[in-house]
């Protein structure tokens, strides 16, 4: 699989989303996604 993200007209992808692959020294490739928060103000862990 090399798409980032699987999007369709009911699941859009966010806004300032980015993600990529990386590779674990065992050699899994691995997806990541990372989305920016837009609400205000911002709480989380």
């Amino acid at each position: 699989m090399t798409d980032l993200f699987h999007l369709t007209e009911d699941n859009p992808a966010p806004r300032n989303a980015a993600g990529g692959f990386f590779t674990t020294p065992d050699g899994k490739k691995i997806r990541y996604g990372v989305f920016a928060a837009v609400a205000r103000p911002l709480l989380g862990t």
